[in-house]
């Protein structure tokens, strides 16, 4: 018997029971992520304004116009109807097709690109508040520990009422965390099934996050992968397609007297919408030419933003992963002594020393905040890994 692979992953009744690894649910959001799949049809249309286009060069064969030609072989509205392909516009227009449809991928390529990275960024951070969950159940079973002792004592008037009732309000607070978190994470679990096609009431389990080695040979800098950015970037490359458009408008434009195309701009056009194209001869061609002069100056203008952009995105990632490996030994420093200090006070505490229970629960909580900010300490270095392979299209970001 066979299942599929949604099969496997969705359980539409409620939670599902198998766990899909990170790898698994970008390869998902690729297939079944509904933005991904609209933006698809889009391509979709933008190849078949190629075909429609080329149909606007096949002759017409009106027998009315025909015979309007034969009367009148001067009117050249009647000759652009029966042999469109005499109308450099048609021609025109079927070049921008091709183009825009280029254009169109590129843009594709982008959108599931930015899916996939959110996607993946949500994943990371569902992963990362599960372990602090599991943080807070853990503190506050040491906090009921501590409790226990405290209460044993001050019934044996050997520790005042306030300390006891001091842990019970900490241990109440870790509870009243435990349930939010709890709702919490079903909301966002629902959230990446929807990301992937399920149904709006199941929930995704996710597999662990494995951490990212962090070490000095890990850092990246910005020299050795801003060029590679740069020439990889689908933006760039959609927007280096735009602007091959302009060149054939400024001469559909120009040509406007031998007759206009009723083919559309295609999916892409809103682009190109405030160029108009003049009819027949008269005084717009000039003015037409330099809205399309200065619809060009726009693309470049927003080309370079965009590249721009991507050197600011590149430094400020290659200089915060950099960062989280520095500061990563002073953390786990942090966490081994919080952790020392917390074994030593329940040693002692078990060999019948006096302690300041208060103080040991002051000393679990720095552990957890220690454990915690190792775990951000990783979940940071990985999402500036991710925005760099993002860019780079490298990975679960590579789109055909």
């Amino acid at each position: 018997m066979k299942f599929t692979l949604l099969t496997v992953l969705f359980s539409f009744a409620g939670m599902v029971h198998a766990q899909t690894s990170m790898e698994e649910f970008s390869s998902l959001i690729k297939k079944k992520n509904y933005t991904v799949l609209e933006q698809a049809q889009k391509v979709y249309q933008a190849k078949e304004t190629i075909q429609v286009a080329r149909g606007e060069l096949v002759p017409s064969l009106n027998i009315w116009k025909i015979v309007k030609v034969a009367s009148n072989p001067l009117d050249l509205e009647n000759w652009a109807e029966i042999a469109p392909f005499l109308s450099p516009a048609n021609w025109f227009r079927l070049e921008q097709s091709k183009i825009y449809y280029a254009a169109e991928v590129y843009g594709y390529r982008t959108m599931v690109a930015n899916q996939v990275m959110n996607a993946r960024v949500l994943f990371i951070k569902v992963n990362q508040d599960q372990k602090l969950h599991k943080l807070i159940r853990e503190y506050k079973s040491d906090l009921q520990s501590v409790y226990d002792i405290i209460k044993i004592k001050v019934d044996l008037g050997m520790e005042s009422p306030e300390a006891a009732r001091e842990l019970q309000i900490r241990i109440l607070a870790l509870e009243e965390d435990n349930i939010r978190m709890k709702v919490y994470l079903a909301d966002v679990r629902r959230e990446l099934s929807f990301m992937v096609g399920g149904a709006g009431d199941s929930e995704l389990a996710i597999k662990d996050v494995p951490a990212l080695e962090m070490k000095s040979k890990n850092k990246i800098s910005y020299e050795s992968v801003i060029d590679q950015i740069v020439s990889r970037s689908n933006e760039i490359k959609q927007y280096d397609e735009l602007l091959r458009i302009i060149p054939s408008i400024k001469k559909e434009i120009s040509f406007s007297f031998l007759g206009l195309t009723p083919a559309s701009f295609g999916t892409s056009g809103g682009f190109f919408d405030s160029i108009p194209i003049p009819s027949g001869l008269g005084f717009g061609t000039a003015p037409s030419i330099n809205i399309a002069k200065s619809q060009e100056q726009v693309l470049k203008l927003q080309r370079q933003a965009i590249l721009e952009t991507l050197r600011k995105q590149t430094k400020s990632a290659s200089d915060q992963m950099g960062a989280e490996i520095d500061v990563r030994p002073f953390i786990q420093q942090r966490k081994q002594l919080a952790s020392e200090n917390s074994a030593q006070l329940f040693e002692r505490l078990k060999l019948g020393e006096t302690i300041d229970l208060v103080f040991l629960a002051d000393t679990l909580h720095t552990k957890r905040v220690a454990d915690a900010a190792l775990t951000e300490n990783e979940v940071q270095f990985r999402l500036q890994r991710e925005k760099i392979d993002r860019m780079l299209i490298a990975g679960d970001y590579l789109v055909q």
